[in-house]
């Protein structure tokens, strides 16, 4: 395949109920050698507190748990 993993997918938001500031978030990002993709979550609380939890799985685990968990959509 050539180059790995590359960019920036956000996954999911939730923001406080005023619609303006973000608490929770979750996005997919490559490392920087696009060996892996990182799962990134942010946490903030009402007192402003930040937590960021990352997740990394191989660019190639990823293709085979999507080809065998994942939906096909052929097309």
């Amino acid at each position: 395949m050539g180059c790995g993993a590359k960019g920036v997918m956000t996954l999911g938001q939730e923001t406080d109920i005023a619609g303006e500031e973000m608490l929770n978030m979750q996005h997919l990002e490559a490392s920087p050698d696009g060996r892996f993709v990182l799962l990134v979550e942010t946490e903030r609380s009402e007192w402003g507190v930040q937590q960021l939890t990352t997740y990394r799985i191989s660019a190639q685990r990823l293709i085979e748990l999507m080809r065998a968990e994942g939906e096909r959509m052929d097309g």
